[in-house]
C-alpha cells in the first residue's frame, strides 16, 4: 500500500463502489428470482383456460336465466344481517410526540 492518503482514499472509494454495484446487481437478480418463483407458485389460470371457462359460464348463465322464473330470490342481493355503528373514538391520531 502506498502511504499517499489521496491514493488510499481513491482505492477505498473504488472498492466501495464495486461492492455497491455488486450488491445492487445481486438484489436485482434475487428480486427477479423470487418474482419468478412466486409467479410459478401462485399462478392462476392460463388465458385459454380462462376463455373456455368464461364461455361455458356464460352459456350456463344464459340457460339458467332463460329457464328461471321471477319468484326465486336466491340470486338477488340481500342486506347484511347486522347494523353499522360509528365508533366512540375521537377520530384523531397522534404519532410519536405529545
Amino acid at each position: 500500500m502506498s502511504s499517499d492518503p489521496a491514493r488510499r482514499r481513491d482505492a477505498g472509494l473504488r472498492r466501495i463502489s464495486t461492492i455497491t454495484k455488486g450488491a445492487v446487481a445481486g438484489g436485482l437478480v434475487l428480486t427477479a428470482a423470487l418474482s419468478a418463483l412466486a409467479a410459478r407458485s401462485f399462478s392462476g389460470t392460463s388465458t385459454a383456460a380462462t376463455q373456455t371457462q368464461t364461455q361455458s359460464t356464460t352459456a350456463t348463465t344464459t340457460q339458467s336465466t332463460s329457464s328461471s322464473d321471477d319468484s326465486s330470490s336466491s340470486n338477488q342481493l340481500q342486506s347484511p344481517s347486522y347494523s353499522i355503528r360509528s365508533s366512540s373514538g375521537s377520530g384523531r391520531v397522534s404519532s410519536g410526540g405529545s
